[in-house]
């Protein structure tokens, strides 16, 4: 139990600073491969999300210093801006990973800042690169876990810190560096806000903005610009600010340097919010288990938690018929309509034409979401929630399933080769052809990434 005077800040600095590959466990380091790998993918597929290309166009007139790399585009930028676009992209579609414990997105801005400052160096080795990424995302988690009371915790929030220990890791800052590293990435926290406009877009530079910052708060803790205090505890500090409740430092201390929280987190396997992923999963479990017809079924029935329910009865016309690509997100039924039909969901059935799909959207008709209260929020320690599903047959057969843990999550893993095959998947809706050759190579270098020279050598196989 950490001690009230103790220094929080102080002490996760000092951690940060002295911690190497070598002191990292192996299932750490195979987690964190994993996340680079499915975040590169995320990143690859969202270059052709709406928004993207005046993105681009934008942060191109704001420097002329070429250090990192767009990916697909090619596009050399400074180095924040780089990480702005990538992690845009990365957050489009809304396939990056994720803790179902907060359902936070663990690294689509750590990754982003991370290989934006690795290629700007340019000598920074695989294992300098793990070990950043690693303890980046580490600490993002930590925090969404010390949230008080349990709930969503956002990237916009979190996102400049972990984006910023990964950069200020890579850029070799010894403690004090670290320290006003934290310091400087936690004063450039937000709150989501409210939506304005077209909110597909306010969302995914929701993970932009966070990496961009974490670049530029290293970078200036690089340059020595010194703060003081700590900013975990006392008055007006980190938790108080964005949650109005202190955080529980026991949580965000305990096991340091002996426990990994990132292997809580998993990629997300299906392109919508993750409170959808549960009944996905178990319509799918059912698909599989009983090869059955989706045409004779008369009714499927989702029971869901109060929080999932309100999100439903929102705009309940928009989850049967989703206008746009901000509204399938939260189109339950027409989400599982389409794992119904087509045995499996991909980015290609959440685009502007597939989203107008008649026969899906007829099918969807036939689906209805229950309030259960058993499966309450207080009822279970994690944001994601379990739901049931039970599909009426015409026949009068009932099938059942309840999914406490959707496929992604640590609970229910990917096998390796899912998750590449998946890598695959997300990079073949590239807005530029990459060809099979370079996907291949990157698969391969990831996997032997602690034998990696040059780790930014990545960036150049996606372009």
């Amino acid at each position: 139990m950490f001690v009230k005077q103790e220094n929080i800040t102080q002490t996760i600095a000092d951690y940060l600073a002295r911690t190497r590959f070598e002191d990292l466990p192996r299932e750490a380091v195979e987690s964190t491969k994993t996340h680079i790998l499915h975040t590169l993918g995320t990143i690859v597929a969202g270059s052709r999300a709406p928004g993207i290309q005046k993105v681009l166009n934008c942060v191109n007139d704001w420097g002329v210093k070429e250090e990192s790399t767009v990916l697909v585009y090619g596009n050399k930028l400074p180095a924040a801006s780089a990480a702005l676009v990538n992690a845009t992209m990365g957050h489009s579609y809304h396939v990056d990973m994720k803790d179902d414990r907060r359902s936070y997105p663990t690294a689509v801005s750590a990754i982003p800042a991370a290989l934006a400052v690795a290629e700007k160096l340019g000598t920074v080795s695989g294992k300098e690169l793990i070990t950043a990424v690693c303890l980046g995302i580490e600490m993002g988690i930590r925090v969404s876990l010390s949230i008080k009371p349990l709930q969503q915790a956002f990237v916009q929030s979190l996102g400049p810190l972990a984006a910023a220990t990964s950069c200020g890791k890579l850029l070799k800052l010894d403690a004090n560096g670290m320290y006003n590293t934290v310091v400087i990435a936690c004063r450039r926290a937000a709150v989501p806000g409210i939506t304005l406009g077209e909110a597909a877009l306010n969302e995914t530079v929701g993970a932009g903005f966070p990496s961009q910052s974490g670049v530029q708060s290293a970078l200036l803790a690089a340059q020595g610009f010194p703060l003081t205090g700590d900013f975990f505890q006392g008055l007006r500090n980190f938790f108080q600010g964005l949650y109005k409740e202190d955080g529980d430092l026991d949580v965000l201390l305990s096991d340091l340097g002996r426990r990994y929280e990132i292997l809580g987190s998993g990629p997300k396997p299906y392109p919508c919010h993750r409170g959808n992923h549960p009944g996905i999963t178990a319509v799918l479990n059912i698909l599989q288990k009983t090869k059955l017809d989706p045409e004779q079924i008369s009714e499927v029935t989702i029971y869901v938690e109060k929080r999932r329910m309100g999100t439903f009865e929102k705009n309940k016309q928009n989850r049967y018929r989703p206008p746009d690509l901000a509204e399938v997100q939260h189109a339950y039924p027409f989400l599982v309509a389409v794992a119904l039909l087509k045995g499996k969901i991909t980015l290609a059935d959440v685009t502007e034409d597939a989203i107008r799909d008649e026969r899906v959207l007829k099918f969807a008709e036939r689906i209805k979401l229950v309030y259960d209260p058993k499966l309450e929020l207080d009822q279970w320690p994690m944001v994601v929630k379990p739901h049931v599903v039970e599909v009426h047959m015409r026949d009068g057969r009932l099938y059942s399933e309840r999914v406490e843990y959707p496929k992604g999550d640590p609970e229910n893993p990917f096998t390796p080769d899912e998750e590449e095959m998946y890598f695959r998947d997300l990079t073949g809706f590239s807005a530029k052809p990459l060809g099979t050759e370079k996907i291949e190579k990157v698969i391969s270098l990831i996997a032997t990434m602690e034998d990696v020279q040059d780790a930014a050598s990545v960036c150049r196989l996606l372009t």
